[in-house]
């Protein structure tokens, strides 16, 4: 009998003891289900390392977008800011190809027409080339020519299929004329202000509403319109050179006996850059110029080309490459 207790008793605890690790199983498995949603849950709702990069670049702000683009030492990249990759043919030579170039042909007739004016009114004639105004206008003309050039020798291999290739880098003459753009938008800003400002004295208003009101409208419509050039913040000491080396043009001018034909009680080239008469206000004017003016111009055209409706300053419009990768 005793023998049989004890058979009995430990038959109960091995019963009990099974008991509870069957609920300790199904216990377990009850919590591990549980961390298995919380974790699926939580993986869910926390983004992914490349979601969270693409959103930060595509909702980033105007200044991490302005700093990438200064520090970016490949001046001709077609990458942009927000990972795709620029249409260099199409953004400099927009389809369909001839009625492009017709309304490019029209543009730069009118404003080669314009610019003859002015010179033929000069005199003596290679005084033309002395002023700001004039300077301006020669780069917006070469500015217009190389667009115009550009679109008619426009070749679209790879029009079915648009992906990233050495075929799609920016040649010779995309460079150029994205260059030339880059000093003519910001500077016939600089240039219609300054003559409106500072030059116009009345009289025959027509013909200066054309030459300081109509062509900055048309290489401005051109280049944003008509072309989408892709401005970048990195190009902006092509501009800044031009604003310097005019600058320097009018030291050595103000030292020399040119004089100013164009007008009667003043022989220097601009009010603000008397160099023989006030040259402190002269320097402080330059440095004025160089330093906040000119580089908050440019900033200015930049916000332009990254316009979009309503308000947004992404790009959406400027035309990119079919390139998923």
């Amino acid at each position: 009998m005793g023998n049989l207790k004890r058979i009995l008793r430990k038959l109960a605890c091995r019963s009990v003891d099974s008991d509870e690790e069957q609920g300790r199983g199904k216990n377990d498995s009850l919590l591990g289900s549980k961390n298995d949603k919380s974790r699926s849950s939580s993986s869910s709702k926390r983004p992914s390392s490349r979601s969270t990069s693409a959103s930060k670049r595509n909702g980033s702000n105007g200044n991490s977008q302005y700093m990438t683009e200064f520090q970016n030492r490949d001046l001709f990249s077609i990458r942009d800011y927000n990972g795709k990759d620029i249409d260099v043919a199409a953004s400099f030579g927009p389809k369909p190809k001839w009625w492009a170039v017709l309304v490019k042909l029209v543009i730069f007739l009118c404003v080669g027409y314009l610019a003859y004016g002015e010179l033929w009114k000069t005199e003596p004639t290679a005084f033309f080339f002395a002023t700001f105004g004039n300077w301006v206008l020669v780069v917006s003309f070469l500015y217009l020519f190389f667009s115009l050039v550009g679109n008619i020798k426009r070749r679209d291999p790879d029009d079915d299929v648009k992906v990233a290739s050495p075929k799609n880098l920016p040649a010779l003459w995309h460079k150029i004329t994205w260059i030339l753009f880059e000093i003519a938008a910001p500077a016939q800003a600089l240039a219609t202000l300054s003559f409106w400002i500072f030059d116009f004295d009345g009289g025959y208003l027509e013909g200066k509403l054309l030459v300081h009101g109509l062509v900055p409208f048309l290489v401005l419509l051109e280049g944003f319109s008509l072309n989408r050039v892709p401005v970048r913040i990195n190009h902006q000491w092509f501009f800044l050179a031009f604003i310097y080396l005019f600058s320097l043009w009018s030291l050595i001018h103000s030292y020399t006996n040119i004089g100013n034909p164009m007008k009667v009680n003043d022989i220097s080239l601009h009010p603000l850059l008397q160099w023989n008469v006030t040259p402190i206000n002269a320097a402080l004017s330059t440095i004025l110029i160089l330093f906040l003016i000119a580089p908050v111009t440019y900033w200015f055209v930049w916000m332009i080309s990254l316009f979009s409706c309503p308000w947004a300053f992404a790009g959406r419009y400027r035309r990119y490459l079919n390139d998923d990768n």
